[in-house]
Order: C-alpha cells, then structure tokens, then sequence
C-alpha cells in the first residue's frame, strides 16, 4: 500500500489526522510577476502558514536534538525536512525579489 503524502506526513509526526489529498486546483498560478509577488508576499504574512511552519521547524528541532549519538539518519532526516521548510520560505521571497527586480 502507497501512502499519500499525508498519510506519510502523519506517520513521520505521529499525528492522528485523516489523509486527504489535497484539492484540486481550480485557476493556475499567475504568470504576471507582480502579481505572483503579492500572492507570495501574502502566503509569507499569513499567520496561519506562519504559525504552521514554525511549529514544524520547532518539532523537528526537537527531535534532532532527542536523537541518539549513533542515529545519523534520524537526525539528517529531521534536518534536511527543517531546510525544505526553508527552502519553501526562501521561494516565496525569491518571488518576491524578481518583481522587484523588474520594477527598475
């Protein structure tokens, strides 16, 4: 049996939530870099997304931390997930950036 991404996520952070896909996009992101640049600016102010990302970061911190000495996949895995979190963070500003940058 294949898990979906949920159903991975949840297994990982050994939440009890119900995998459910995710839904189908109706409209395709703009292609207009000014307004892919707000879009991005108001995913990174949600306090919602914001709150999100931070307890996930805050609860693979701890379980890099609560790692054994010999555990060197535990702890990479919970580091690497940590920067994509980043990563993720790092995008949206980079949209953000290439409006700017044709402003000028």
């Amino acid at each position: 049996m294949t898990l979906s991404v949920w159903g991975r996520l949840a297994r990982h952070f050994r939440a009890d939530f119900v995998s459910e896909p995710w839904p189908e996009i109706k409209e395709p992101a703009p292609t207009d870099r000014q307004q892919l640049a707000e879009h991005a600016r108001r995913l990174l102010e949600d306090p919602v997304l914001r709150l999100a990302l931070e307890r996930i970061q805050t609860d693979l911190t701890a379980r890099w931390r609560q790692t054994q000495t010999g555990d060197t996949r535990g702890r990479e895995a919970a580091y690497r997930m940590w920067w994509a979190v980043e990563e993720f963070r790092g995008e949206l500003r980079k949209m953000i950036g290439a409006s700017r940058i044709n402003r000028n």
